[in-house]
C-alpha cells in the first residue's frame, strides 16, 4: 500500500510579522477541516489557526492565550 498516495500537504501563509509557527501541532476538527496551533516566538503566545476548508487554503488565526510566555511546544487534540 502507497502510504503517499492519500496524504495532503498543507502550505500557509505567514500569519504575522516576527518568527511565527514554532512547535505546530495538527488535528482535524469534526468538520474534517485541519486545525493547527503553533508558537508565536516573537510575541511568545499560544495560538491557532483554523482552517475553512480541507486544503487550508484560507482560515481564522486566533489568539488563544497571550498572558506571559505560554504555549511554547503545544499540543492539540479534538
Amino acid at each position: 500500500m502507497n502510504s503517499t498516495k492519500n496524504q495532503k500537504r498543507i502550505y500557509f501563509r505567514r500569519l504575522g510579522a516576527g518568527n511565527v509557527g514554532a512547535h505546530t501541532s495538527l488535528a482535524i476538527g469534526t468538520d474534517n477541516n485541519p486545525v493547527i496551533s503553533y508558537y508565536d516566538t516573537t510575541n511568545q503566545d499560544l495560538k491557532v489557526y483554523v482552517c475553512a476548508n480541507t486544503a487550508c487554503s484560507s482560515g481564522t488565526p486566533r489568539t488563544l492565550d497571550s498572558g506571559g510566555n505560554v504555549g511554547d511546544y503545544t499540543s492539540l487534540a479534538i
